[in-house]
């Protein structure tokens, strides 16, 4: 089973690299459509597959689990396997979880927070007109590709991300975060939700 898994999400990640992408000249279009469609997401639940590659590593840390947003600043990430963990983001409170004890460490919290800034910039859109990022837009017959650049305080931990965007329904299929060429995080996003009733308790208690 974790073969065919493996398989499968390789098989999604060769779908989405195969496409032919070209620079979009006048990319404001895209930008509208993109900001329209983020901007009117009240809530998403969507399944995440994760690879974290590493020059430390001989092998990708993979793992899987379930986001849950909701407008505007409410993040649920939770890893389903190998190992049960989960992220509570509730407007500027921040709680994790790890085999099933809260664990209250500042520093953890503080890269939490930052990441959850740029995660609610980009559930709602904000991102695309952020300062902090310096934006290129590509296409494929069937696909967006968005690579942003961070500037400032944020490139201490990410130095830039790739969105891939599906160009019919405009949602999100794939996010990669570098840090460098080895160092990187992909999450593949399947089985999305849009604006169906989300409980706050999903963001308060694990």
């Amino acid at each position: 089973m974790k073969l065919l898994l493996s398989l499968l999400v390789m098989f999604v990640s060769l779908i989405t690299y195969s496409q032919e992408f070209k620079k979009i000249a006048q990319p404001e279009n895209c930008k509208k459509s993109l900001e329209k469609k983020l901007s009117s997401t009240q809530s998403l639940t969507a399944k995440f597959d994760e690879s974290i590659y590493s020059a430390m590593l001989k092998e990708p840390s993979k793992a899987k689990g379930l986001i849950k947003y909701k407008a505007k600043d409410k993040i649920r990430w939770e890893h389903t396997s190998p190992k049960k963990k989960v992220i509570l983001m509730n407007g500027d409170k921040v709680k994790l979880q790890e085999g099933g004890k809260e664990v209250n460490n500042a520093s953890s919290n503080k890269v939490v927070a930052k990441i959850q800034g740029m995660m609610t910039k980009l559930l709602s859109g904000k991102i695309l007109s952020d300062k902090s990022f310096e934006v290129t837009y590509f296409e494929s017959d069937s696909q967006y590709k968005l690579i942003l650049l961070t500037k400032g305080r944020m490139a201490k931990y990410v130095k830039s991300i790739e969105l891939y965007f599906d160009k019919k329904n405009l949602l999100l299929l794939q996010m990669i975060m570098k840090e460098s060429e080895k160092d990187k995080m992909v999450y593949t996003f399947s089985d999305a939700e849009l604006n169906k009733e989300i409980q706050d308790s999903e963001f308060t208690i694990f």
